[in-house]
């Protein structure tokens, strides 16, 4: 039994526990008090109340839905469903029927699901469908029932007011088959081959600011029947008796969701756009949790707000997909703030809406996806398309123009990749080449306006995209091919193993005359280009990583050489002048890699990615200065126009005793860096308002925001 703190109110607080015949233990803790670890203990997944719009049986009013078990609230109880087990209800004894059940405190955020081709399958949330609360209204007289998630448990709390006398309230419990009060005043229900235990009450008034303890305990009164036994309180005073039930809901745990980008509003809300296999995803209670993932992944959008607490700040969310594997690559917002996202697809029957290629035709075809949440319904999923030809393609990047047109890159081993009439190449040399593409959303089957081959005799792959208010292309990514297109290059010749690119094209010129710059970048190890930005200067920033002992270092650099291993790599350089302004390692003596960068408007670079090093360079302001076990992510931010000695403005590890990868990262103008990346981990730091306060899945997706300036 436990307790938690109402100004003015004698608190009541029950805990609901449960022992199943697998062996799983969930823990009874103090609402509001810190959870002990455990090894059983079950992740904590937000929860909310959905209305009951035609999906369930008429007499239910509200469900809060999670993986494992749903609750149901009717008129006069509630029910609670597990898959494959013993319902247990739990009936408010002697209850009239309530004046007015109702939700409240309504969530912003709606969950919107498309899975398939069928639109009678999607299922398009409303704003209005889902809240933090439920209230039944004087189910005894003077005496409100309401309903709300803490955490990952859900509580009901017996309002009753002053002067009115709580022995009315009687609860019975059908579904067990045994009940029984232990020395200890807890009560134990066998429910199927389960056993559900209710803590021994605690309660307490605050009087004057300070808790006054009162005396409670059960008191059966009947067949599976008990009433509150209290000692002296003050009747004049609010009194509350909140019974706690603990969610046992992710016996086995979840699935993989794996984040792709995450990009920063202005404002500071933040979008990011993934993979998931799980069918918890983004959190429990939502409108069709029983439904499968079946092709193993689908792609999912959310919007957060860090600003708010707990399940508040979710915005929104979208869940994408087929009966394939679908997976989400790059994010882009465009000029009306719609989401694009982009990535690959093995679903035939996956959503398509405005498309000009409305078949795939073999293997993975990458797919585009343009997502307006402020849209209602169905309307909410503006445009996908496939994109792709006989073999696999996948797109790796995504970027938009002022025209509200996408471009696209990726790679591709398709023979007969659509293309179009001013193409600068027209055929695939050899493995993978990449692919460049730029597509109108609003011209439908002629949606398809530029696309072309790039590339030489090995492996070529678009990993990054930008363009610039010329309407001119770049593209960086990575190369084996000693024959790759290079015009006015910083680097004429191909190195060794791979090399770095960077190209720029003009979509509207054709053939050969569309090359307008093309360079390698690299020295005699393996060196990729991951992420790209230009600048407000149109410079090209780039980030990466690197074996190479030789790579050109330039500018105000904090690491001049290799460390070991691969180093992230860092630079800036102007084109066509080919001056390189700026170019750094980033890492220690083992492996470290970058993958994520974003620029904010001061022109700070601010970099992510993952590293073995147990020796890497951290500031002395570090949110955590060392090597949390395996891999960590880490999170570095470097201003290339301070001296060497102070350009590393911040440096950090992330992570805990599991393996962590900074796979993303965006800055907003308030000094706020958001790192999102993939985890192993179940016990990664998180603050009071986070969304989800534990993993769930393997691995999980984590955002950690801090704030470099303080």
């Amino acid at each position: 039994m436990s307790m938690r703190i109402c100004p003015s109110a004698a608190v009541i607080t029950l805990v609901l526990t449960a022992v199943t015949s697998a062996g799983y233990f969930a823990m009874i803790r103090s609402s509001g008090a810190p959870r002990p670890p455990t090894a059983a203990s079950a992740p904590q997944i937000p929860m909310w109340f959905e209305r009951n719009t035609g999906e369930f049986p008429s007499q239910v009013q509200f469900a809060s839905r999670s993986l494992d078990q749903t609750v149901f609230l009717t008129a006069n109880e509630m029910v609670v469903a597990t898959s494959g087990g013993q319902p247990l209800s739990i009936e408010w004894r002697k209850a009239k029927p309530a004046r007015r059940m109702a939700g409240e405190h309504p969530l912003q955020a709606r969950v919107d699901y498309f899975r398939g081709a069928d639109r009678a399958k999607w299922k398009a949330g409303t704003s209005d469908s889902r809240f933090g609360q439920v209230r039944y209204e004087q189910v005894y007289q003077g005496i409100d029932l309401v309903f709300h998630p803490q955490g990952d448990q859900l509580e009901h709390d017996f309002v009753v007011a002053p002067g009115v006398d709580p022995k009315q309230i009687a609860l019975r419990f059908h579904g067990a088959s045994t009940m029984k009060l232990d020395a200890d005043g807890s009560l134990a229900l066998q429910v199927g081959n389960s056993e559900i235990r209710q803590s021994k009450p605690v309660a307490y008034q605050e009087i004057a600011g300070k808790r006054v303890e009162v005396a409670a305990n059960y008191r059966v009164s009947g067949d599976r029947e008990i009433e509150f036994e209290l000692g002296s309180y003050d009747p004049a005073r609010e009194l509350v008796i909140d019974p706690v039930l603990k969610y046992a809901t992710y016996i086995g745990g979840s699935r993989r969701s794996t984040p792709a980008r995450v990009i920063a509003e202005p404002g500071g809300i933040l979008w990011i756009a993934g993979s998931t296999t799980s069918v918890d995803f983004p959190a429990a209670g939502d409108p069709i949790r029983a439904v499968e993932t079946s092709g193993g992944s689908d792609i999912f959008l959310v919007k957060i707000d860090p600003s708010k607490s707990g399940i508040d700040s979710l915005l929104y969310a979208a869940v994408v997909g087929g009966t394939g594997a679908d997976e989400a690559r790059a994010l882009a917002l465009d000029r009306d703030g719609n989401a694009v996202i982009v990535g690959t697809t093995a679903s035939a029957d996956f959503p398509i809406v405005g498309s000009y290629d409305i078949a795939i035709e073999s293997g993975r075809d990458a797919v585009v996806v343009k997502i307006d949440p402020r849209r209602a319904g169905e309307a909410a999923l503006v445009y996908t398309t496939f994109l792709g030809g006989d073999n696999d393609d996948v797109a790796n990047a995504v970027t938009t123009d002022n025209f509200g047109r996408i471009i696209v890159t990726g790679y591709t081993i398709s023979e007969n990749f659509p293309l179009t009439a001013n193409a600068i190449q027209r055929n695939r040399q050899n493995g993978y080449e990449l692919f460049i593409t730029r597509i109108d959303p609003d011209a439908g089957t002629n949606g398809l306006q530029y696309s072309t081959y790039f590339g030489g005799s090995g492996t070529d792959i678009g990993q990054a995209i930008a363009i610039d208010a010329q309407g001119l292309i770049y593209v960086a990514g990575s190369t084996s091919s000693s024959n790759f297109p290079v015009l006015n290059g910083y680097q004429g010749t191909y190195q060794n193993a791979g090399d770095m690119f960077l190209i720029r094209i003009d979509p509207d010129k054709s053939g050969l005359d569309g090359i307008n710059y093309g360079s390698y970048f690299g020295g005699s190890g393996i060196d990729s280009a991951e992420a790209m930005q230009l600048d407000a200067q149109g410079n090209v920033n780039i980030v990466g990583y690197t074996t190479s002992r030789d790579m050109p270092i330039a500018g105000s650099a904090p690491q001049t050489r290799n460390a070991g291993g691969a180093d992230a790599f860092v630079l800036k350089i102007a084109i066509p002048s080919n001056n390189l302004l700026f170019a750094t390692y980033l890492g220690g003596s083992a492996t470290d890699v970058a993958y994520g960068m974003s620029l904010d408007p001061q022109g700070r670079i601010h970099i992510s990615g993952y590293t073995y090093s147990t020796d890497l360079n951290v500031t002395r302001n570090a949110l955590q200065p060392k090597l949390g076990g395996g891999y960590d992510a880490f999170m570095a931010s470097i201003n290339p126009s301070l001296p060497a000695a102070e350009s590393l403005l911040y440096s950090s590890y992330w992570g805990g005793s599991g393996n962590e990868n900074g796979i993303t990262i965006t800055a907003d103008s308030n000094c706020v860096v958001s790192l999102v990346g993939q985890t192993t981990g179940k016990k990664l730091p998180v603050t009071n308002s986070a969304f989800q306060p534990e993993g769930a899945g393997f691995p999980d997706t984590f955002l950690a925001s801090v704030n470099i300036c303080q």
